[in-house]
């Protein structure tokens, strides 16, 4: 099987998930500080997250719906608009917020598995810079 770019038919290719998982590194870091002036301080922090590269970030694979930031999010405004609105505006987002919780669902079930499968199966030419799928013969 031939790995070679359709385009400029270099072999100097790569696995989009392999560009992906070497450009992705996890962060997890936490400080820890004192201090005295008119009084004695002492704090804390920690930060957690993800690193990319350009290469990593312009690559990635297709992404779930985040269900819970998505609704907690409409139902705090709805909330807020509440407080002006009354109880209405609390029930029209938390119906928008349903509407969104089943389109989501649905995305996350059944599009976003077709999506990954086709994202997994690409290839960048790391000279031309063309996506392509490998020919099956």
């Amino acid at each position: 099987m031939s790995f070679a770019c359709p385009k400029c038919h270099s072999e100097n290719t790569q696995k989009l998930s392999i560009i992906y998982g070497a450009g992705t590194s996890g962060v997890d870091l936490s400080t820890v500080g004192a201090g005295v002036a008119s009084g004695l301080g002492v704090g804390a922090a920690a930060t957690t997250g993800k690193t990319q590269s350009a290469l990593a970030k312009k690559y990635a694979p297709p992404q779930k719906i985040q269900l819970f930031a998505t609704t907690v999010a409409l139902l705090v405004i709805g909330g807020f608009f509440s407080i002006f609105f009354g109880a209405a505006a609390f029930f029209i987002a938390a119906g928008i917020a349903v509407f969104f919780i089943f389109r989501a669902v649905k995305h996350n079930t059944k599009q976003y598995p077709v999506e990954y499968a086709a994202w997994d199966k690409k290839f960048l030419c790391l000279r031309c810079e063309n996506v392509f799928e490998l020919e099956t013969k």
